[in-house]
């Protein structure tokens, strides 16, 4: 299992619409396997930089954003959540579903996917 990432990090890449999923890749602590798709990103909490990937990606989308997930607690995230919300140029969908605490130690997984 690799070590958990500092709480700091590289800086969320912000207004990027041109934005490709190999940017991300600056968020994992370990690179992705060779011959990854290059259309698909996993990132592990806490071992990669997951908050800077949430904002990089919400901040990168020019039409529209759907989030499914469960709570957090990202002030930052929420704050440009909200923007979306209130920007009438874009469409905003959300989802969240209520669940238990996660246990201290399990691991959770982000995954983006993008398609052109």
């Amino acid at each position: 299992m690799a070590s958990p990432a500092p709480a700091s990090g590289p800086a969320p890449i912000l207004g990027n619409h041109n934005l490709a999923m190999t940017d991300l890749d600056i968020f994992k602590v370990t690179s992705p396997p060779s011959g990854y798709p290059a259309n698909i990103r996993t990132f592990y909490s806490p071992e990669d930089y997951v908050p800077q990937v949430l904002q990089t990606v919400v901040s990168s989308a020019s039409k529209s954003i759907v989030v499914a997930m469960y709570g957090f607690d990202d002030d930052v995230l929420a704050a440009m959540l909200d923007t979306a919300l209130k920007t009438p140029q874009s469409t905003s969908r959300s989802r969240w579903t209520e669940a238990r605490q996660p246990e201290p130690t399990r691991r959770h997984c982000w995954r983006s996917t993008r398609t052109r």
